[in-house]
C-alpha cells in the first residue's frame, strides 16, 4: 500500500470513530480558554464531547490533548454546536508561530500533531458535522493543510499540502516500509537522549513563513531545547502548490491539535528500506496525553508589525452565565442561647444630638483619573469610562467592552471586524460621559496633589512679589517727595493716641487724608518757632525776618501733630534741620 493510502485509511478510521462519539459522554465540546501572545485570547472547540480533566486547558495556558482528542482554536465556543465562523483565522505570511511541546510519552505508533487547515473558510458541515476539512478529505471535505508537526518521541514530519495533494511535500525524520520517509536528521539527533533534541524533555518549536516582495518563499521549522546548542531546522521552499498555500495563510488558517494512535503508523516512524528509521513496529506505549504551551505569534524581521491584540468574544450564553450569578443562599442559623435579663440602668439625661455635617458634592463629577478613560474602539472593561463626550462603556461579553453612543442588547455592531460580529450583551459599565464634560475632564484630569500645591505656592509667590514691588515703589515716592517725619504727642491717662497723618495715609483713603490735611491747615492758628504764641500781623507789616538764609517755617496743628509749613516763597519740601521730629507739609 502506498504511504499516502495507508495514512489516509488510518486517519479515516480514527476520525470516523471520533465523529460517532459525540454522545458517548456527558462532557463538553468547549474544554477551555488560553492566550496566544501577540494574537490574544483563544478557546478550544472539541470535535466530540470530552472530559475536561483529560483534554482541555490546564495550569496556565497549557493545552493538554488526551488520547483520541482533536481540538480547534476558536474565537468562541458553544457547547454542543458548531459553526465555521467561530473558528480562529491566524494570518501567518511574514510571521512566526512558536510553542513548546512535551511528547515524552508518545512512542512508536503515536501521533501528536499541531497543524493548520482552512476551516474558517469552509462552509460545508462535513461528515463529522463540525466543518472539519483537510487535504486527505477524511471527513468528506478537502482544503489546504499545513502540518507544522506530526510526530512522537522517535519521529517528526513537517508537510505542505494543497487541498487535493494527499502526500504533499514533507521533511524531518522517519517513516517507510519498503520506501524511505524524510531523513533530514538522524535518530541520534532527534529522539530519547538525542544530542540536539532529547524528546524525553519538553522542547521549543518555531515555524516561520518568510515572504519577499509580498510573495511567500516557503516554510521553515526550527526545533530548539534548553541547554542544547545544536538546533534542528528544515525548510520547504520548492513546493508547486506554494501559491495556494500563500493564499490560505493570508486569509487565515485554523490551528488544530490532535493526539491519536494506530498499529499502522509506520508511514510516520517506520525504519524504511534503508533501515535508518526509528521504529520497526507500532506497538510502543502511548501515554495518556501530550502538552502544548507558550504559544506566541510575532512578525518576522523586516515585516510589518502585528496589529493590536483583541480578545475574542464568547457566545451569548457564556455572557448570560456570567451576568446571571446564582443567588446567595442564607446560612443556617443555630438558635441563640437565652441570656439572663440585664438590670436596668438609671436614666441619664441625653445630650442634644450633633447635627450631621452635610456631604458636599464635588466641584465636578469626573472619574479619579480621566487620562485613563478609554477612547472609541478600545477595551473599556478596566477603565469603566469613555474619553469622548456622550459615550457609554458597554459590555459585549466577558472578553470585550467598548465605548458606544448607544447599544441594543442582542444586536450585532456592523463596525466590528467580520470575525467578531456577534451579538452584544450591551450591559452598561460605569457612567456615560456627559456632553461637554470630556473636554472639561481632560483639563482637570492631570491635576494631582503635587501639581495643585505647586500652583498654590506659585500664586502666593506672585502675590508676595506684587506687594513687595508696590511697597518699594511707595517708599521710593516718599523718598523723592520727602520723608514724613512726625512726632506723636504723649497720651495721658491711658487715652487712645490720636492717629497721625502718616497713619491716615497708611490706613485710610489717600483722598480723605489729603482733605483733612488741607482742612486743618486752613483752620489751624499760625505759630512761629517752637511753642511760641501767634504774632498777629499789622497792616503793611512785612513777614518776620529769616535767620541765616533759612526759609521762614510756619507751624500748624494737624491731628495731634505740629506741622511745619514753609512760607509762600518756598517751592520744595525738606526737613527742618533743627526739628527732625516735626512733619513738613505743603
Amino acid at each position: 500500500m502506498a504511504p499516502c493510502d495507508s495514512r489516509s485509511v488510518a486517519l479515516l478510521v480514527f476520525l470516523l470513530w471520533l465523529c460517532s462519539a459525540d454522545d458517548m459522554s456527558d462532557g463538553t465540546t468547549c474544554p477551555g480558554q488560553f492566550t496566544i501572545e501577540g494574537f490574544g485570547k483563544a478557546q478550544l472547540t472539541s470535535t466530540s464531547t470530552v472530559d475536561a480533566s483529560s483534554t482541555g486547558v490546564h495550569a496556565v495556558n497549557t493545552v493538554v490533548a488526551g488520547m483520541g482528542a482533536r481540538v480547534y482554536f476558536s474565537q468562541t465556543c458553544t457547547n454542543g454546536s458548531y459553526n465555521n465562523e467561530r473558528y480562529s483565522a491566524v494570518e501567518l505570511v511574514g510571521r512566526t508561530f512558536s510553542f513548546t511541546t512535551d511528547i515524552s510519552d508518545a512512542g512508536c505508533g503515536c501521533n501528536a500533531a499541531l497543524y493548520l487547515v482552512s476551516m474558517k473558510q469552509n462552509s460545508e458541515k462535513s461528515e463529522c458535522h463540525d466543518y472539519y476539512c483537510d487535504a486527505n478529505k477524511v471527513c468528506g471535505v478537502s482544503c489546504t493543510e499545513v502540518d507544522i508537526m506530526e510526530g512522537n518521541k522517535h519521529a517528526w514530519h513537517s508537510t505542505l499540502h494543497s487541498a487535493h495533494d494527499h502526500s504533499g511535500l514533507g521533511a524531518g525524520l522517519g517513516g517507510g516500509t519498503d520506501w524511505n520517509g524524510p531523513r533530514d536528521w538522524s535518530k541520534w539527533d532527534y529522539g530519547p537522549g538525542g544530542k540536539c533534541i532529547d524528546t524525553k524533555q519538553p522542547f521549543d518549536v518555531a515555524v516561520s513563513f518568510p515572504a519577499e516582495d509580498s510573495r511567500l518563499k516557503g516554510m521553515t521549522v526550527k526545533l530548539t531545547q534548553k541547554d542544547k546548542d545544536c538546533p534542528l531546522s528544515i525548510s520547504l521552499n520548492k513546493y508547486e502548490g506554494m501559491t495556494e498555500i500563500q493564499k490560505a495563510l493570508e486569509l487565515g488558517m485554523t490551528p488544530v491539535i490532535s493526539y491519536w494512535k494506530a498499529k499502522d503508523m509506520l508511514w510516520l516512524d517506520g525504519k524504511g528500506s534503508d533501515g535508518n528509521g526509528p521504529c520497526s513496529t507500532d506497538s510502543d506505549h502511548c501515554g495518556d496525553s501530550v502538552k502544548f504551551y507558550n504559544f506566541k505569534l510575532e512578525a518576522m524581521p523586516g515585516q510589518p508589525p502585528l496589529p493590536p491584540t483583541t480578545s475574542p468574544p464568547p457566545s451569548p450564553s457564556s455572557v448570560a452565565n456570567i451576568l446571571a450569578l446564582p443567588p446567595i443562599l442564607p446560612l443556617p442559623q443555630a438558635p441563640l442561647a437565652t441570656l439572663p435579663p440585664v438590670p436596668m440602668v438609671p436614666s441619664v439625661e441625653m445630650l442634644p444630638t450633633v447635627p450631621a455635617v452635610p456631604t458636599l458634592a464635588p466641584l465636578w463629577s469626573l472619574p479619579l483619573d480621566r487620562t485613563k478613560c478609554s477612547a472609541k474602539g478600545m477595551d473599556c472593561r478596566q477603565t469603566l469610562c469613555c474619553s469622548e463626550a456622550g459615550m457609554q462603556c458597554y459590555l459585549k461579553d466577558q472578553f470585550w467592552a467598548s465605548c458606544r453612543a448607544s447599544c441594543v442588547s442582542g444586536t450585532v455592531n456592523p463596525g466590528d471586524p467580520p470575525q467578531y460580529r456577534l451579538p452584544w450583551a450591551c450591559t452598561p459599565l460605569g457612567r456615560r460621559t456627559p456632553d461637554g464634560q470630556a473636554q472639561f475632564g481632560n483639563i482637570f484630569s492631570g491635576f494631582t496633589v503635587q501639581r495643585v500645591v505647586t500652583v498654590v505656592v506659585a500664586l502666593f509667590a506672585l502675590v508676595g512679589l506684587g506687594v513687595w514691588v508696590w511697597r518699594s515703589r511707595a517708599e521710593s515716592n516718599n523718598d523723592i517727595n520727602g520723608s514724613l517725619m512726625y512726632h506723636r504727642r504723649p497720651s495721658f491717662g491711658g487715652a487712645r493716641p490720636t492717629r497721625t497723618g502718616l497713619e491716615e495715609l497708611r490706613q485710610g483713603s489717600p483722598g480723605t487724608a489729603r482733605g483733612r490735611l488741607a482742612e486743618q491747615l486752613g483752620q489751624s492758628p499760625l505759630h512761629r518757632g517752637h511753642g511760641q504764641s501767634p504774632v498777629p500781623r499789622g497792616h503793611g507789616q512785612s513777614p518776620l525776618p529769616r535767620g541765616h538764609g533759612q526759609p521762614q517755617m510756619l507751624q500748624r496743628q494737624f491731628v495731634g501733630l505740629m506741622v511745619q509749613q514753609p512760607s509762600a516763597s518756598m517751592s520744595t519740601w525738606r526737613r527742618a534741620p533743627s526739628s527732625p521730629q516735626l512733619l513738613q507739609s505743603p
